[in-house]
């Protein structure tokens, strides 16, 4: 059976107001979205949490622990005998002993190994009086003579610190010098050293062939030196200036060494004592007499 006009209208309106509903219902949004009734950014949150999302990968770095370096702690002084003690303190930590040397190094002690970067603070213990402190830090440095102190920023290698002490904080102290003679005919050369002992030290004391070594300070009272032995030379004998500050000499054999005893000299460099030691080398016609 035929269906009647008003079924085919019907299913005709149907479908077309579906399809015009849709449209009108898409407009309408869009409208308010340019109208700003229906914010854009709703939109895009929900476009965003609709979006899938990638887990997050953290990567662990470590950085290289600071580079290290040294710390050089040196005494300088011949206002005692070499190898006196002297004491420190770096950043007030333990004592830090460090012997003393002559002019223009001295003995030193390592300290470390150190930050590069760090600074360091050292101090002396009162002993003598301090006449300078030299660095080679290129960073910032505070020194303060009168504190026997000295702040430095370490580098990289080595920090060297150099402490130059002078005469005794309780005055002045005797100067002793000694010199080795020797005879001229044999013309013994500068480079040939010979080795001395003063008072209770067990440093040697090195002075060339025909030359003196520094001043040293020396204790009050009566001095022995001791000349070390060597082989080839003997000591013949001694003297001294001013000449009554002799108390004894004792001239050893070859290979025996031997001893003076003198007096401290005068509270000054004007005042010190100059002792002599005179020796012999015994070598065959000819030859060049050897080093001892």
């Amino acid at each position: 059976m035929a269906r009647s006009n008003s079924t085919v209208r019907t299913s005709r309106f149907s479908k077309n107001g579906r399809g015009r509903y849709r449209r009108s219902v898409f407009v309408a949004i869009a409208t308010l979205l340019v109208l700003g009734v229906v914010p854009a950014v709703d939109v895009a949150v929900t476009q965003a949490q609709a979006a899938p999302t990638r887990p997050l990968i953290e990567t662990a770095t470590t950085k290289p622990p600071p580079p290290k370096a040294m710390l050089k702690v040196c005494e300088v002084s011949n206002a005692v005998p070499v190898g006196t003690t002297f004491t420190f303190t770096v950043n007030s930590g333990p004592p830090l002993t460090v012997p003393s040397g002559l002019p223009p190094g001295g003995y030193c002690t390592l300290v470390g190994p150190r930050t590069v970067g760090s600074t360091a603070t050292i101090v002396e213990a009162p002993l003598l009086v301090v006449l300078s402190i030299t660095t080679n830090a290129l960073g910032p440095v505070t020194t303060d003579l009168g504190s026997r102190t000295i702040t430095v920023t370490i580098g990289t290698g080595v920090t060297e610190v150099t402490f130059t002490d002078g005469e005794s904080l309780g005055g002045a102290v005797p100067f002793l010098e000694i010199c080795k003679h020797t005879d001229p005919y044999q013309a013994i050369p500068y480079s040939v050293l010979f080795a001395f002992t003063v008072g209770t030290s067990s440093v040697p004391v090195m002075v060339p062939a025909g030359a003196c070594s520094p001043p040293l300070v020396t204790n009050t009272g009566h001095i022995k030196v001791t000349e070390q032995p060597s082989a080839e030379f003997q000591m013949t004998g001694c003297t001294i200036f001013p000449a009554n500050r002799i108390v004894s000499c004792s001239p050893g054999k070859y290979g025996q060494g031997g001893t003076a005893v003198v007096d401290a000299g005068g509270p000054n460099l004007a005042g010190e004592s100059i002792l002599t030691f005179n020796n012999l080398c015994e070598f065959p016609q000819g030859t060049s007499c050897p080093a001892p």
